[in-house]
């Protein structure tokens, strides 16, 4: 799967709001109903999670998500190092149980 794979199938989900949509960055708003659909196809791209949802961050995923506000228990980290560089996507549940926001960084 490629990261324009990726957006394509995150946009068809759909999302409540789509941010950013870049070639190195994507941003959106999704319900948290929905993210079981999301996550196969972030699955497929990353692999299963460097920090999944409930666990404590280790070290790598301490730094990698750092300039990005950092990885709480709450969230997801999911990483893909590559040739061209690291991508990482990053699940922000919201307090109020119903939304989530995801961000796809290309560094």
């Amino acid at each position: 799967m490629t990261y324009s794979e990726l957006v394509t199938g995150l946009k068809n989900v759909p999302p409540q709001e789509l941010r950013v949509s870049e070639d190195d960055y994507f941003e959106g708003v999704f319900l948290q109903a929905s993210m079981p659909t999301a996550s196969v196809g972030l699955e497929a791209y990353f692999g299963v999670p460097l920090k999944p949802l409930g666990m404590s961050a280790g070290p790598e995923a301490e730094k990698i998500s750092k300039p990005y506000g950092g990885i709480q228990t709450g969230q997801t980290l999911y990483v893909r190092k590559g040739q061209e560089g690291l991508d990482c996507a990053l699940i922000w549940p919201w307090g109020n149980g119903v939304s989530v926001t995801l961000k796809i960084i290309r560094e």
